[in-house]
This record gives structure tokens, C-alpha cells and sequence, in this order.
């Protein structure tokens, strides 16, 4: 019995010294990168929508516009002075649409996370949008409108020259982006939209100032096939 015992213990031991421990981004290293993509960034939106089925696209850009990403701690990426007004574009309610055209310019957060690309070399940045809440008033009724955002499933790429870089977002990417992904009016959900599927739908691109030419189009920016936005 005693040898079965010690053959167990041995087998036990064996398979554990053995499981494979997938390495991690330590707290530090967070830290470290959100304090390098931390800052004020400058540039200009452009914002493409549709504004019924199988519409055609429009497209309108705002210059002189600002994004903010905060150090690790805050966690947070805020697309400054957006024209909320311009989601009456896309929603069907008429008297929805009316009453979102009369609202002012709001700011958009969202939340960031790091994390190890699949060679564990290089490292993922991307974030989630907060939900844009509004009480309106229209048809006679008070109203709760949220807008809930995706991010277009998309993750930045940043591979370890990037962080030796002053400014690594402006070595490697060249615009940030969200989509409107769905219209609830309180708890019930009124309107879903799918830029670029035939449906009504807006997708947002801030494209950023001081991108050195020879970094456009460099490959930084890894973009999944199905636009979500439960990343």
C-alpha cells in the first residue's frame, strides 16, 4: 500500500511540474505603458452613418477635435466634445430624432485593458466604450435613451520598440474608433444598428495629428471579422 501511495505522490508531482504557466502582464508593466500612452492627443472626427436600410453612406468630419487617455489607474480613454446630436440621424423615432438633435456635445469614455498578444512578445491595448445615457423629453413622456457602443472589435498592437518610443500611440497607431451597436429606451431595446451591413448604423473614427508619415499604415492595428462589442 505504501508503494501505491509513494507511485501516486509521484505521479501527482510529475503532472504538475509539468502544466504549462501562460505568462501574464505584471501590475508594473500596466502601469508602465499607461503612464506612456497617457496624455491629450489632438486630431479630428469622422463619422460615417446610415440613415435607413440599405441607405447610402454619409459622412461628416470635425477638425480640431481631442481625445484624453489617463495612466493605468484611471484606465480611461475620453473622446472629448462628441456631437451626441448626430446619433438623430440614425434612429427611427421621429420624435426621438428630434429631440437628440437639440443636445449638446457630451464626452465619451471608455475603459482600456492590456494584455499579451499570443507570442507573448508583443502587447494588445484595447478599450470599452461606456454606454451613453440621456433623459429626454418627447411624445409626451419623460424618457431613458441609452446608446450602447462597441469598439468594433478591435485591438492595437504594440510590439516592444513601441514602448521605447516618447509617444507610442503616434509611432504606431493612426486612429481610434467606436460604433453605435444599440438603442434601448429604459430596459427595452428599441433600435440595433450594424454600420456597414445595410442597416442604419454610425461608425467613429478620431484619426490623430503627428502621425509621422512613414508610420501610416503601419501594421499595429489588428481588427476582428465581426463587429461587437462585448471586448
Amino acid at each position: 500500500m505504501r508503494g501505491i501511495g509513494l507511485l501516486c505522490m509521484a505521479l501527482m508531482f510529475g503532472a504538475c511540474h509539468h502544466d504549462t504557466i501562460t505568462p501574464r502582464l505584471s501590475k508594473a508593466q500596466k502601469q508602465e505603458y499607461g503612464q506612456k500612452l497617457a496624455g491629450t492627443y489632438t486630431g479630428r472626427y469622422v463619422i460615417a452613418y446610415t440613415t435607413d436600410e440599405g441607405g447610402e453612406e454619409a459622412t461628416e468630419g470635425i477638425k480640431q477635435a481631442t481625445v484624453s487617455i489617463t495612466d493605468y489607474d484611471m484606465q480611461s480613454v475620453i473622446f472629448h466634445d462628441f456631437p451626441v446630436s448626430m446619433l438623430s440621424h440614425i434612429v427611427k423615432d421621429a420624435d426621438l430624432s428630434q429631440a437628440l438633435a437639440e443636445v449638446p456635445n457630451m464626452d465619451i469614455t471608455a475603459q482600456y485593458k492590456f494584455q499579451y498578444d499570443t507570442d507573448y512578445t508583443n502587447t494588445l491595448w484595447n478599450y470599452t466604450p461606456t454606454p451613453v445615457s440621456l433623459t429626454l423629453d418627447y411624445g409626451g413622456a419623460t424618457h431613458h435613451i441609452t446608446f450602447r457602443l462597441g469598439n468594433n472589435q478591435r485591438y492595437y498592437l504594440f510590439h516592444p520598440d513601441d514602448w521605447q518610443q516618447s509617444r507610442p500611440l503616434l509611432s504606431c497607431q493612426w486612429q481610434l474608433v467606436f460604433d453605435v451597436v444599440g438603442l434601448y429606451d429604459g430596459d427595452r431595446l428599441v433600435q440595433q444598428f450594424d454600420f456597414g451591413s445595410g442597416t442604419c448604423g454610425m461608425f467613429v473614427v478620431f484619426a490623430l495629428d503627428d502621425v509621422r508619415a512613414e508610420d501610416q499604415g503601419k501594421n499595429c492595428i489588428l481588427i476582428h471579422t465581426k463587429r461587437d462589442s462585448s471586448i
